[in-house]
Parts: structure tokens; C-alpha cells; sequence
């Protein structure tokens, strides 16, 4: 964390920290922001460190009386979801596709519920998403750099009296970068059989 921080201070210019404990302003700052930046970050962005696949189970009380007129079935939500990626069947299919729905994506997400059109009585229903790492040692190279300059963005004004909108443009280019490199290891996977699922 300490690390992360201070190059976040380089690109500021600031004094770098030797501890997340002192009274430095940088090192009150950060400790105050770190979990929103990080988690920031990990929402925005779409980074395999950070993914995780679930099965899903029906909410069998509301299969029995809807009450969105919308949607024919409810799942909840797994607790550790911070974003969700996409809904799919065992085969690793849209679960969207299968059936007519003005939604594009093939589902609506309410509170800690997950409301689908989709009926996993016979065919399994998955939900790909992203959850919150607090590790630092699993966090991978780009995603560091592209929390370098939220934090760089976030603690422009107050460390350093900078603008922080050039700071903000690294860290959308640094985000979209890391994407990039997610999506082409994705397309990989896709061929060799994707390793992010979950033994089931």
C-alpha cells in the first residue's frame, strides 16, 4: 500500500512516505481514500486478478409470485459482487440470448437481488463479476499503474495545489491500456478454455 502510494506522490511531486502510520498529510490522505480508489479502480477497470465466477440460485419464493412483471425469476446476488460482468450458462453462453428481452444484456440488477428471464431448472446459471481485493501482493502491473493515477488525480489539489484533470486523463488511458490486455488474455483463454471458472 505504502509503495503504491508514494508513486501515486512521484507524479505529484511530493515527498515520498515512509509509513501509512505517520502524520504526513499525504499519508492522512491516502489512508482516508485508499479503499474508494482502490475499489475505484477495480469497478471502472475489468482486470482478471480481480474476477470470479458464481453459480446462482433461484429465489424460488418469488418464482412462485413475481413481482416485477419484467423479469420471470430472481437470484441473489452473491455478497462479494461488486460489479457484475455477465450472466451465462454452464457452456459459458449469454444467458441473455435465449430468450426475447427489449433489455440488451438479459437481466436487471436490484439491491441484492439479480432479475433474469433465465430458468436455471435444467441448465445452470452462472454470473461473472468483479470483487474487491484488499491483497496488494495480487494486485498485477497495470492495475497499479492505473491506481497510481487515481490517486495522483485524488490528491492533486490538496498535496500538491495541481490540477488534477491531467492526472485523470493518465488514469482513463492507463484504464482503457489494461482493459486492452485483459480482453486479448480473454480471447486467449477463450481458445485454450477460459481458467477463470470455478471447479463446480
Amino acid at each position: 500500500m505504502v509503495n503504491i502510494c508514494n508513486l501515486a506522490l512521484d507524479e505529484l511531486g511530493v515527498a515520498a512516505i515512509a509509513s501509512m502510520a505517520e502524520q504526513s498529510d499525504a499519508a492522512i490522505l491516502y489512508n482516508r481514500i485508499w479503499e474508494y480508489a482502490r475499489d475505484q479502480v477495480l469497478e471502472d477497470g475489468d482486470f482478471n486478478f480481480s474476477k470470479v465466477t458464481a453459480e446462482l440460485a433461484q429465489d424460488t419464493a418469488y418464482t412462485a409470485a413475481p413481482t416485477n412483471p419484467q423479469w420471470l425469476y430472481r437470484y441473489t446476488k452473491p455478497a462479494s459482487c461488486l460489479k457484475i460482468r455477465e450472466l451465462v450458462d454452464e457452456d459459458n453462453v449469454d444467458a441473455g440470448k435465449y430468450y426475447y428481452d427489449y433489455r440488451s444484456n438479459g437481466y436487471a440488477e436490484e439491491g441484492d437481488y439479480i432479475y433474469s428471464n433465465f430458468d436455471n431448472t435444467y441448465v445452470s446459471l452462472y454470473v461473472k463479476y468483479t470483487t474487491i481485493i484488499t491483497d496488494v501482493t495480487k494486485f498485477k502491473p497495470s492495475f497499479i499503474t492505473s491506481l497510481k493515477f487515481k490517486l495522483a488525480s485524488m490528491g492533486a489539489k490538496k498535496l500538491a495545489a495541481m490540477n488534477p484533470d491531467g492526472f485523470e486523463q493518465k488514469y482513463v488511458l492507463a484504464l482503457n491500456n489494461a482493459t486492452g490486455k485483459n480482453q486479448a488474455q480473454d480471447y486467449i483463454e477463450g481458445d485454450q478454455g477460459n481458467t477463470d471458472w470455478l471447479d463446480r
